[in-house]
């Protein structure tokens, strides 16, 4: 389940972001919180589109799962997919990943997770919220990288106690540097495309308040005839949107498999070179082996992502040998 309890210790709306030691990440914040204040936004609304952006993205990717499962079944590629004794569909193995483009939470963006899921299945009823808009939920996903920016400072993850620990001390090393620097990028990624959002809706409102004037005032233009305008305006305005997503998602979608593929190529070299590793269990040998990528010049992930990289490649080479 994508997380979303990052406004437990962090009071979206209030809580004061610091300078240190990324110091725009104190204006990405503020930008956010000037577009929730719009609609007059409550630290409770914040909580509930949160929460409901948490569900809109895992329905995305269930929704991913069962199309490129039935993709996987018409072009019989059994090869591709883990079954149980009975034959029942159990996983997609790790090469159906890149063959057929799968998309998970563990090798897409949490925005374009958001743009993809908002697109497929954003439903205004679902959250209790008062006329809850698209470009709030960015807004939101921005507070949200911002809490985990300020989580990393005042803890780090103990992989002895497999949780996170206070810190003892505000001494960051490059790699968590950088770490920082990577979460407060999506939070800028968040907050401009909240913005382009809350734009194109102003341009339409505006379009809107145009024609209503113009049959105000009693004008040639029959209202079937204004209405046709107003609607073939928001359909240009949102397939251009659309296409600008589309783009983006495809160059960030190329560039985050390639970070991952440069990460996951160390961890198996490393595995493939140290037998004490490969004595362990895949989840011991993932802890381990995401401890050393976090002091790497390469981007991190947890060890459940890395244990499932140490199996999959493990099974390949019994299956070889």
């Amino acid at each position: 389940m994508i997380r979303y309890s990052q406004f437990n210790d962090f009071k979206p709306l209030k809580d004061e972001v610091p300078y240190f030691p990324i110091t725009e990440a104190r204006n990405i914040a503020g930008r956010a919180r000037s577009l929730l204040r719009i609609n007059k936004r409550t630290e409770d609304d914040v909580q509930a589109i949160a929460t409901d952006a948490s569900q809109i993205m895992e329905a995305y990717f269930d929704h991913e799962k069962e199309e490129k499962l039935e993709e996987i079944q018409r072009e019989k590629r059994w090869d591709l997919l883990n079954g149980d004794e009975d034959g029942n569909f159990l996983s997609f193995k790790s090469e159906a990943f890149d063959e057929f483009d799968i998309r998970t939470s563990d090798n897409t963006p949490t925005i374009d997770a958001l743009i993809e899921g908002i697109d497929y299945c954003f439903d205004p009823a679902s959250v209790e919220v008062k006329d809850v808009e698209p470009y709030e939920y960015f807004a939101v996903l921005t507070l949200w990288f911002i809490a985990d920016y300020l989580q990393g400072l005042e803890t780090k993850f103990e992989f002895k106690q497999l949780k996170r620990v206070k810190r003892t001390d505000k001494k960051y090393t490059a790699e968590e540097v950088l770490q920082f620097g990577q979460k407060i990028f999506e939070a800028f990624e968040a907050v401009a495309h909240a913005e382009q959002l809350r734009a194109i809706k102003r341009v339409e409102e505006k379009y809107e308040s145009k024609i209503q004037k113009i049959l105000d005032d009693k004008s040639k233009i029959s209202k079937s005839a204004s209405e046709k305008m107003s609607e073939e305006v928001r359909r240009e305005l949102e397939e251009e949107s659309k296409n600008d997503r589309r783009e983006h998602a495809k160059k960030m979608a190329a560039l985050s498999k390639k970070s991952r593929n440069k990460s996951m190529d160390a961890v198996l070299a490393k595995w493939d070179s140290e037998p004490p590793l490969q004595a362990l269990s895949a989840a011991k040998s993932g802890a381990k082996l995401s401890t050393w990528l976090g002091t790497q010049n390469l981007e991190f992930f947890e060890p459940r992502t890395v244990a499932e990289w140490v199996s999959a490649h493990n099974k390949k080479i019994k299956a070889a040998s």
